[in-house]
């Protein structure tokens, strides 16, 4: 038998919160950008554009918070031949799905995740309608190495029968 290999795998904040939230704070920012420009002109009153700066603050904060808390609450992980998918904050779910069960294991990845250097996966089970476990944001090397055990772990059981 071969080796087996024990992994966990969390999103990545900075990616995961720029894809959801990337879009939203470039308007934000612009909208900061145009207010400073009108307050300096007298344009708009100092109230304003605190109050402004403080909405952008409570959103920063509230996105933040709640991007920490996902990606500190999602969890792949292979370990003893078991795949487990966790995922959620309020209600919390997790996936097991054996090893010898896979029969489909995707990675996509596009440019964005490419940049960060994380991708997308889809997992497809023997019996399975549509897709088990899908999720983003994990470290891309570390599902390759997943996917090649898989790959492994198929040939192997095909040897033994």
């Amino acid at each position: 038998m071969a080796e087996t290999l024990e992994l966990v795998l969390k999103p990545k904040f900075i990616y995961f919160y720029l894809k959801r939230y990337g879009l939203i704070l470039l308007i934000l920012l612009i909208v900061l950008i145009g207010l400073s420009y009108l307050y300096i002109k007298k344009d708009v009153g100092l109230e304003i554009f605190l109050g402004w700066i403080g909405i952008n603050l409570i959103f920063l904060a509230a996105t933040i918070i709640y991007t920490k808390m996902y990606c500190h609450n999602t969890i792949l992980s292979l370990k003893n031949d078991i795949l487990v998918y966790e995922s959620g904050i309020l209600s919390h779910n997790i996936i097991t799905v054996p090893a010898k069960n896979v029969t489909d294991f995707t990675i996509n990845r596009n440019l964005f995740e490419r940049i960060f250097n994380v991708a997308d996966i889809k997992i497809n089970t023997a019996g399975g309608m549509g897709y088990e476990i899908t999720g983003d944001g994990f470290d891309y090397p570390s599902l390759i190495k997943i996917n090649n055990y898989l790959k492994g772990f198929k040939e192997e059981t095909k040897k033994i029968h």
